[in-house]
Order: C-alpha cells, then sequence, then structure tokens
C-alpha cells in the first residue's frame, strides 16, 4: 500500500453563486492522498475544509477540476446524517453493512462489535431519532470502524460525545485500529490532531497553503490565526511600546531579542524579555510579572522578578531609591518552548510594603512571540516531535551505574 495514491486532487475548483456574486470555496487545489494515511485539515471557519471532503464524499461535484476516489467513502459530516431516523440503530447499522455489500452473516458478525464499542446497550432498539448527538457519535464512529469504506471522513463530529468516548475515539486513531483505512478528518482540538495525524494540510481562503508534518502545519495555522506574517514578526516582537498615564512608572519600551543576536527565535535559543522603564518616585518598587499563553489563550508558564524572594531580599535587590531610566531583563532558556506563536501578556505593578501590597498598574494586550524551527537541532528526531509547547532542558536528569549485567 506504500504510495498508493487514495484521493488525488488536480485543480479543482468550487464556486458557489448568491446574492453578492461568485464565491470561490475551493480555489486550484492539486494534492494527493496516499493509501493508509491518517491527514488531518486545519483552517479559519470559511477556509474550504468541509467544501473539501464533501467534495471527496461526492456529495458536492467541483465546478471544474478533476478528483478521483479510489476505495468506497464512508463520510460522516454531520452527526446523523446518512441515517433514517425512523429506523432503530440495530436496523440503521444493517442498512449500512447491506449499502456497503455486506452479506447477512457478515452484518451479524460485526453487529455486536459495533454495538459493543459504541457501548449504546439497549439503545440500539431505539430509532435514532430519539439518540442525542454523543449517541449518534458513538453509532457513526462504531460503524467507520467495522464498515469495509477504505476511505473515511470526519468532519467535525469528534468535538460531541462525553470526554471518556472522545478519548476512546482519539486512542483507537491514534493506535491505527484503522489499520489500511484512510482517514480525513477535520478537529478544532489541535492536540488531539496532532497526536493522531501523520499528515496535516491548512486551507485558507479556499488554497492548500501548507501541507505537511502536523506540528509544522498547526504552527503557521497559528500564524494564520494571529495574524502574524513573516515580516511583521519583526516589528511586532523587536519593538513594542507601552502608553500609560502614570507618570511614577513610565514604561518606554518592551523588546524580544535573541540571545544569539540572530533577527528570528527558534527553540534552540536563549531568548530575552527586556523592558526599558524610567522611574520617578522612591515610595515603591515595580513588579513585573510576565504570562506566556498559546493563541487560545490556555496558559504556557508565568514568572515574576519577586518569585522565589523572601520580602527584605527582593526590596533589597529592587531598591526602592533607584530613580531614572532602567532595563529589566528576563532570560529565558533555549528548549524551553516549542514552536509556535505564542502571546505574551505583561503586567506592571507598583510595590509598597508587605501591609500596602501592590498596585497594579500596566496591563495591556498581549504581543505575539514566535518561535521557530531550528533546522539543524529539528534533524534530531527527538527534539522537534513534541506536542507539548514547554520542551524544556532545565530538568535534571541523573544515571547511576551499579554493577555489570549478568546476561
Amino acid at each position: 500500500m506504500v504510495n498508493e495514491i487514495a484521493v488525488d486532487f488536480n485543480r479543482v475548483c468550487k464556486a458557489f453563486y448568491g446574492l453578492t456574486g461568485k464565491i470561490c470555496a475551493i480555489n486550484d487545489v492539486t494534492l494527493s492522498i496516499y493509501a493508509g494515511q491518517v491527514v488531518g485539515i486545519v483552517g479559519r471557519n470559511g477556509s474550504g475544509k468541509s467544501t473539501l471532503l464533501k467534495m471527496t464524499a461526492g456529495i458536492m461535484r467541483p465546478t471544474s477540476g478533476t478528483i478521483k476516489v479510489f476505495g468506497d467513502v464512508l463520510a460522516i459530516t454531520e452527526l446523523g446524517a446518512g441515517f433514517n431516523s425512523d429506523l432503530t440503530g440495530k436496523e440503521n447499522i444493517y442498512m449500512a453493512g447491506v449499502i456497503y455489500g455486506l452479506r447477512k452473516k457478515e452484518i451479524d458478525n460485526i453487529f455486536h462489535r459495533v454495538v459493543s464499542f459504541g457501548e449504546l446497550g439497549d439503545f440500539i432498539h431505539e430509532p435514532v431519532k430519539n439518540y442525542s448527538q454523543g449517541m449518534f457519535l458513538r453509532l457513526a464512529f462504531a460503524l467507520a470502524m467495522h464498515l469495509p469504506a477504505q476511505i473515511v471522513i470526519f468532519d467535525e463530529v469528534l468535538v460531541v460525545g462525553d470526554e471518556a468516548f472522545q478519548h476512546k475515539c482519539f486512542e483507537q486513531l491514534k493506535e491505527r485500529y484503522f489499520k489500511n483505512k484512510t482517514v480525513l478528518l477535520t478537529l478544532h482540538d489541535q492536540y488531539n490532531l496532532a497526536r493522531i495525524s501523520q499528515r496535516c494540510l491548512l486551507m485558507h481562503e479556499g488554497r492548500v497553503v501548507a501541507d505537511g508534518e502536523p506540528h509544522f502545519v498547526l504552527h503557521e495555522y497559528h500564524k494564520v490565526l494571529s495574524g502574524v506574517t513573516a515580516e511583521s514578526v519583526k516589528d511586532i516582537t523587536k519593538h513594542f511600546v507601552y502608553n500609560s498615564d502614570d507618570k511614577d512608572v513610565i514604561i518606554h519600551d518592551v523588546r524580544v531579542v535573541s540571545c544569539s543576536g540572530s533577527e528570528s527565535i527558534t527553540f534552540a535559543d536563549d531568548f530575552r524579555i527586556e523592558i526599558i522603564w524610567e522611574k520617578t518616585a522612591t515610595e515603591y518598587t515595580v513588579v513585573f510579572d510576565i504570562e506566556c499563553m498559546d493563541y487560545f489563550d490556555r496558559p504556557i508558564w508565568s514568572t515574576a522578578n519577586f518569585y522565589g524572594l523572601r520580602h527584605d531580599d527582593f526590596v533589597e535587590i529592587f531598591n526602592y531609591e533607584k530613580l531614572g531610566l532602567i532595563k529589566t531583563t528576563c532570560i529565558l532558556p533555549k528548549y524551553l518552548m516549542n514552536v509556535g506563536v505564542y502571546k505574551v501578556y505583561l503586567y506592571v505593578s507598583k510595590y509598597f510594603n508587605k501591609d500596602e501590597g501592590y498596585q497594579c498598574v500596566y496591563t495591556r494586550e498581549p504581543f505575539f512571540v514566535t518561535v521557530s524551527e531550528n533546522k539543524i537541532i529539528a534533524e534530531q528526531e527527538h527534539w522537534y516531535k513534541t506536542t507539548a509547547p514547554i520542551r524544556t532542558n532545565i530538568f535534571r536528569w541523573h544515571e547511576q551505574f551499579f554493577h555489570e549485567s549478568r546476561f
């Protein structure tokens, strides 16, 4: 099955015509999907993901170009689609089996496995119109695993159902339970998409703009989501100005700088966040708190210049009497952050004393930090292919040799 083509797109376009005129949902897509691959498709809403999958399934026809599909397709593009709502779950299983060319004895052989995996119990004898969304997913996914379709399509249906069954679905995909099936899926859960996909496509405005290893494609997707381009990254991360009406603490500049002096930051670089600021009063010292989030505002790490310090040590190091222009630097070690686009929030507070505490004087919309691939280090696969945003080397490892093995 190596390098056998399952789906082949050649100059495919799909246009719709509405009150506003012609809308190109798919624009000149040429690519091949190979047999046995699990391919994830990402992109903004309206980028053409569902249209591409529906054309693959034969639900839609392309306006121009050709799509060649080598094998039977099972498409689960909407929950309940393809099921007869008046029939029971059992009757739908037998109907689906007949459509895919199975004999009654063959359907009998898979029936109990479908019911068992779908955890449907006695509900298998109820009309599917009475099913919840989660039960539809259970029935559809269980059928997809046991019917003889060579190509299986999931269009955002794996997001429903309880968490335990979602995990069960992802584990089956990850463990290649589908064996020789080709799987195409869209999924907003990027962590699981990266885990189960062997290949990803990024769609933008009807075009495939990135195609390859999942972590690389998701990195490009985050840049699309954030609006960060190769040209704008330098401007955003190298020169970010804070403005405020507070006259006691004046933030002049915030910079993200690679310690190696390179224009971009890679995961193999130390880099620093520099804050250029001015202090005009002595009644307080200044606390800087930095929080790093992914694009979806999920916390990655946070740090502050007072972490790990006792009150007296903090006062001594960050002297109340300092006045004038000051540069405060936070240094982040190499291999801390994986490839991706991150939001960085900076909070600035006045610290008076243990009794009066803090007064926050600066908060602002985040700026973006892009961590890129280091092509030399990335050749060592264990450094690059990880789903985690943190890839730290600051944990300590130790190995102790006791005695030579007798085996």
